[in-house]
């Protein structure tokens, strides 16, 4: 019941603290909950109201991405010191997309200038994509919430990344469908693009062989859960490193 409570209660503000704390090993005092609350704090705008989907404006970016660079830059400091080399580099293959895609979406360039041309229609939509994670994130609750006295090693670690992935791959779907349907094409094959390189370490490296279409995924998604809250693109991609981080580390 704690890891359910751990991701119902603003699991927002905590996602970044509990995803790094998967990984680190140091009993440096730099390694504790004041440091894991610095590197947080930049990247509120990734997990809140704020996030990129309301960034339609070259001055909008120039406002959040001090902080998100600030935060990124705050990451690398936490792992360099607090995990060894072997959790490092296990985070960082996790990582590597999303923190390559938020760097070219703050840098002025073709791809800056591509995400602000779709920008208003991913705002305008943005209710409706949110609600995409909300199945999700319910699955995650299921698939992660075991009764009181289960130890790990008597937890089936293959059935709950295969459970992991395919909602994963369910929740990017039903993304970018909802964009195509009310942003057109062009929006959507750039939404399927932002979504699959922020999260493509974590697909290549644990989900390549899920289908979400398949009937072994449809019967894992067939239980839509009955939660009403919305959840954002970021937050879904954050509770699925910590999440199957928890059961390959």
């Amino acid at each position: 019941m704690y890891f359910e409570n751990r991701f119902r209660f603003n699991f927002p503000s905590f996602s970044l603290a509990i995803l790094l704390s998967v990984f680190h090993t140091s009993s440096s005092a730099e390694c504790g909950e004041e440091m894991l609350t610095k590197c947080r704090y930049p990247l509120r705008v990734l997990t809140n109201n704020q996030e990129f989907s309301f960034a339609t404006k070259k001055e909008d970016l120039e406002t959040l991405c001090p902080d998100i660079n600030e935060g990124l830059r705050c990451i690398d400091n936490y792992t360099r010191t607090c995990m060894n080399a072997h959790q490092r580099g296990h985070f960082y293959r996790l990582y590597a997309g999303t923190s390559h895609v938020i760097q070219e979406i703050c840098e002025e360039g073709p791809y800056q200038d591509e995400f602000l041309k779709y920008a208003p229609c991913l705002r305008a939509v943005k209710t409706e994509h949110e609600n995409c994670g909300v199945t999700y994130q319910n699955k995650i609750n299921e698939i992660t919430t075991y009764p009181n006295g289960t130890r790990r090693k008597d937890i089936d670690s293959e059935s709950v990344v295969k459970s992991l992935c395919c909602s994963f791959r369910s929740y990017l779907k039903c993304s970018e469908d909802v964009v195509l349907d009310k942003c057109g094409a062009d929006t959507a094959d750039f939404t399927s693009d932002f979504l699959n390189r922020m999260s493509s370490s974590l697909l290549e490296l644990h989900c390549d062989k899920y289908n979400p279409d398949s009937a072994m995924c449809e019967e894992i998604m067939n239980d839509d859960g009955n939660s009403s809250s919305s959840v954002s693109s970021s937050l879904c991609i954050l509770i699925f490193l910590f999440a199957i981080s928890k059961y390959l580390s």
